[in-house]
C-alpha cells in the first residue's frame, strides 16, 4: 500500500513542506507518479517510526542540458 505525503506527515506530526524536503535529500523513499505528485510506501513509514537507515533508491536526481545551437543553453532536471 502507498500513502499520500499528507497522510504521513499526520503520521509523523510533520508538514508536507519538511517531507518533500527529506524525499528530495534521500531520507525518505517515495515513488513520483506522472502527475507530479509522490506516493510513500506504507514499508517506509514503518522504517521511519522504527528508527532505521534509509535504503538504497533508484531516486536519483540528474541533470541534463539541450543546447539549440546559439550560445544559451537550457537546463533540465528529471527523476529517474
Amino acid at each position: 500500500m502507498v500513502l499520500k505525503l499528507s497522510e504521513v506527515g499526520k503520521d509523523l506530526h510533520l508538514s508536507n513542506r519538511q517531507l518533500l524536503r527529506w524525499v528530495k535529500q534521500g531520507k525518505i523513499y517515495a515513488i513520483k507518479l506522472p502527475s507530479g505528485r509522490y506516493r510513500v510506501p506504507e514499508r517506509e513509514l514503518y522504517r521511519i517510526k522504527m528508527g532505521m537507515e534509509p535504503l538504497p533508491t533508484a531516486m536519483t536526481e540528474i541533470s541534463i542540458e539541450e543546447t539549440s545551437g546559439s550560445k544559451s543553453s537550457k537546463q533540465k532536471k528529471r527523476k529517474i
